[in-house]
């Protein structure tokens, strides 16, 4: 890859983590499937070393893995029946070697030897989907979450505090470090410290606060024989008495963790390592501030090796006065993507304020926002905001900076040439660079649609209408209405939507609250006077996309999603409903169609499908590994179908075509129905739900005396394999039940009891 340019602590590796993990890892989640996400780590919150691998655990991208051998990455991103969420919190591998993962959204996931993902959520009995810190201890779980404390016993969820019953203990339930030393566990709060005994029961909580300042602590840590606790940017060392004392020498300290006995601070002056007797600084390079991007998470692997992450990288400890070198896992430049251009291998993704990348057969080149000092061919300027992008018939990349400049790249040979056609002379105010759309005639005319960062404020700052490049990138022509026969007709001058069609050569034109327009391409650069043609009922729609196919024309808009079956027809279009309007920022490009007809529509709630024959499908974060349900740009790669999808969280590759491989066969298969005995109620039924070594589960079920009650159908790990019902949904009576599953071409049958 080519650059241009705090969380509470988890628990840590129980009883030696086996290597098998590796061979787990080194498929990345990401890049299986018709689905492919690309997400930039920004935010580590934790970090996990062991002997071959260093799991991270980030705010943005999911669960990234480095791979030390080779100083390679891996990852895992959100999709159904695997990693729950993109938004990870906190780590722990316990004594089975399972990677129990904290979310910060969506509970607990949990990742086998065997690469199977499993779940804990409030279905279990977690107090809060929301997990700030884990702690294992032997096959057993501890769990800190927003609203309270749970313990997995290796089986399930056993307790809980607050209890639901009882009043709470503490005097914040947000539970943020969790500490087992001895007969004691410690808890750090919203609101303080407590220990309770586990001999006990933990039926007694004793406040450990004085010394503390008052208000939240953020982490505790221990190295099996101290406690520190993390507050108000300090540390502070438990005394006898049930005090602190604050930790001299470190001020500013953002994050702490505990590995195999190694504590590790970071700090606005460095990363420092307790010794046993003071505390040692071992990096003051990798610098901490407030910003969560720059907090640098830590952990130590068995030998006591310690690595660190923040956005700049993962780095691993080196015999000083060796350097620390961050290795920097692949990937786009940020996260709040915009627009999407696409030609041959090559796919380019802009961001709103993160910069701009290029994908190209596996390989990232990244533009991050900085400004233009030296060696001005080989960067754009401030690609910060950048809307209005496309490739034209020779291959050059164009791209407008709001509020700075316009730009084309020639990339097609070995070195990435930039050049600014337009810098803006009045800098912010300069409309010219306020570009929003954007397509190419088949001639090598490039057009730019205008908006604006504050419609309907004063003149200064209303869209620019339309700018016309030549061929030899001279802005020749600028059209908006009032301009008489240079722009005969034309509506607005706010353009959302430009698209070419060369079938007929004309571009259609999409307005801000007014409508649909197309105008033929002049043929002759020199004579450029346009008329503008109005299409029928579209006349007034708040117009996001207009997308010609065939005879036929697509508009998406604020109500509807709308087809022109006949071209340049003014009567009324056909209407069909959409699940969403489009997104509320940013709206650049949300729909394109594919080749066969198919009709791929981005909303503010996922992307919907409408096929040729009229069925529909829809993708959302809910049920696909989709990045987020703000979709703002869809762009179909012509010559393969594969449709790319641009959100507000990240960039997604959906493959239309990609066949699944069948299942490997199973030799054995060995599950779980879980929990069992279950209680049914008359209500919400049953909720058992099925574990195991392989992918997707079918059966039956049956009573003692072998009647079929009900037939199951694709139930994955950790899903519901059956909710106490019959094939007709009438709850069935409780007893004993015998469940046949099969998966892999092998079966099982369990028994299963169901309890009034």
């Amino acid at each position: 890859m080519t650059r241009h340019l705090r969380t509470p602590r988890g628990a840590r590796l129980a009883g030696g983590l086996a290597t098998l993990l590796l061979a787990a890892a080194a498929t990345p989640a990401h890049a299986a499937g018709a689905w492919s996400t690309f997400l930039r780590p920004l935010t580590y919150n934790d970090l996990v070393a062991a002997p071959d691998t260093v799991w991270c655990a980030t705010q943005e991208a999911g669960l990234v893995v480095y791979e030390r051998s080779g100083g390679t990455f891996s990852s895992f991103t959100r999709e159904p029946g695997g990693l729950a969420s993109n938004h990870l919190t906190s780590l722990a591998f316990d004594r089975d070697g399972r990677l129990w993962i904290g979310t910060s959204d969506a509970g607990v996931s949990r990742r086998d030897p065997d690469g199977t993902w499993g779940l804990l959520n409030a279905f279990d009995g977690l107090p809060d989907l929301a997990v700030n810190v884990l702690r294992a201890q032997g096959d057993t779980l501890w769990i800190g979450t927003a609203k309270g404390i749970a313990l997995y016993n290796g089986t399930e969820i056993s307790g809980r505090l607050p209890d639901g019953v009882n009043p709470s203990p503490f005097a914040s339930d947000e539970m943020t470090g969790i500490v087992v030393q001895g007969d004691s566990l410690w808890v750090s709060t919203g609101a303080g410290v407590y220990y309770g005994r586990k001999s006990q029961g933990l039926t007694a909580w004793t406040p450990v606060t004085t010394g503390l300042p008052a208000g939240p602590v953020n982490a505790l840590v221990t190295d099996g024989t101290g406690i520190w606790a993390l507050a108000n940017q300090r540390l502070w060392l438990a005394q006898p008495g049930d005090a602190w004392s604050i930790v001299p020498g470190l001020s500013n300290v953002f994050h702490v963790s505990d590995d195999f006995g190694v504590v590790i601070a970071s700090s606005d002056s460095g990363l420092y390592e307790w010794n046993g007797s003071i505390w040692n600084r071992i990096n003051s390079a990798l610098i901490s501030t407030s910003a969560p991007q720059t907090i640098i998470a830590s952990a130590a692997d068995p030998l006591g090796k310690v690595f660190a992450a923040n956005f700049t990288g993962v780095y691993e400890q080196q015999p000083d006065p060796t350097p620390w070198i961050g290795r920097d896992p692949p990937g786009p430049v940020g996260n709040n993507d915009q627009n999407i251009a696409i030609h041959g291998s090559k796919v380019y993704v802009a961001t709103f304020d993160e910069g701009m990348s290029r994908y190209d057969n596996g390989s990232w080149t990244l533009w991050s926002p900085v400004g233009c000092t030296t060696n001005c061919a080989e960067t754009f300027y401030y690609p910060v905001f950048s809307t209005g992008m496309l490739v034209d018939q020779q291959g050059y990349f164009w791209l407008g900076c709001w509020g700075v400049s316009v730009d084309v790249m020639d990339d097609t040979g070995p070195t990435d040439l930039v050049q600014h056609l337009w810098v803006s002379p009045l800098l912010a105010d300069d409309r010219h660079t306020w570009l929003w759309s954007a397509a190419a005639d088949s001639d090598g005319g490039r057009w730019f649609g205008g908006d604006t960062p504050c419609l309907g404020c004063d003149q200064q700052h209303d869209p620019i209408g339309i700018d016309y490049y030549s061929k030899s990138g001279i802005l020749l022509a600028n059209y908006h209405p009032g301009m008489g026969d240079s722009a005969q007709d034309m509506a607005n001058n706010q353009v959302r939507s430009l698209e070419y069609d060369a079938l007929h050569n004309n571009m259609w034109v999409g307005y801000g609250g007014h409508g649909v327009q197309y105008f033929q391409v002049p043929n002759d650069s020199l004579q450029l006077k346009l008329t503008f043609n109005t299409i029928g009922d579209a006349a007034r729609l708040d117009v996001f996309s207009v997308i010609p196919h065939g005879d036929s024309i697509w508009v998406f808009n604020t109500s509807d999603l709308r087809l022109y079956p006949a071209y340049g027809a003014t009567n009324s279009g056909i209407g069909y409903a959409i699940p969403a309007g489009p997104a509320p920022r940013d709206a650049v490009h949300p729909m394109d169609v594919a080749r066969d007809g198919t009709v791929w529509l981005g909303t503010a709630n996922g992307v919907r499908v409408y096929h040729p024959g009229g069925a529909t499908e829809d993708f959302t974060t809910a049920n696909s590994p989709l990045a987020d349900d703000e979709v703002r740009t869809v762009r179909i790669d012509r010559a393969t179908g594969v449709v790319w999808i641009a959100t507000a969280s990240g960039l997604n590759r959906f493959d239309p075509a990609y066949v699944p491989p069948p299942p490997p066969p199973i030799p054995k298969l060995s599950v779980r129905i879980y929990p069992n005995p279950t209680p049914i109620a008359n209500v919400l039924g049953a909720g058992l739900r099925i574990t195991g070594n392989g992918q997707h589960y079918d059966g039956k079920v049956y009573t003692v005396d072998g009647r079929l009650v009900r037939h199951l159908f694709g139930a994955a790990n950790g899903g519901v394999i059956w909710n106490g019902r019959d094939d007709r949904g009438d709850l069935v009576q409780p007893g004993l039940y015998f469940v046949h599953v099969e998966a892999g071409g092998s079966a099982a049958t369990l028994r299963v009891i169901l309890l009034r």
